[in-house]
């Protein structure tokens, strides 16, 4: 069963590097994934949306490399206890004050969620952590 969510994990890391470079493709050609005025919420965050752009393909990236060493486990918890927090942000930016979702960034904290909650399933109680995380920042952008 271990093996088995090992595998769903990094293929939801793989899903999410797959979406964030699609959508740095796209930025450079003038397109997106998501036409929501939500997107915009990247554009507030930072100053150019492909830092943060980069840095998710830099989590991703790094949480594929990671799930093949158990000595990086504790690594692989602080990237995506700081992945939540900062999703936490985008999320609640959007839901309060944009009051529009943008899909990418919808699609980019689902597949954060599900390997949160994988990890959760497996008995990994520390990443209910990452969780709290996600819901501090929410509650307090609100």
């Amino acid at each position: 069963m271990e093996r088995f969510c090992r595998y769903i994990e990094r293929m939801l890391y793989l899903a999410g590097l797959f979406l964030v470079l699609t959508e740095i493709i796209l930025q450079y050609s003038g397109k997106s994934l998501c036409t929501s005025s939500g997107c915009r919420t990247a554009e507030l965050f930072v100053s150019n949306s492909m830092i943060l752009l980069a840095a998710g393909a830099a989590a991703f990236l790094c949480l594929i490399l990671m799930s093949f060493f158990r000595k990086l486990a504790f690594a692989r918890f602080l990237i995506l206890t700081s992945a939540l927090s900062v999703e936490g942000y985008l999320v609640a930016f959007q839901s309060f004050v944009v009051r529009e979702f943008c899909l990418f960034c919808m699609a980019v904290f689902v597949v954060f969620v599900l390997s949160v909650s994988m990890n959760i399933l497996q008995k990994r109680l520390e990443y209910t952590v990452s969780l709290a995380g996600f819901l501090c920042v929410l509650s307090a952008v609100y």
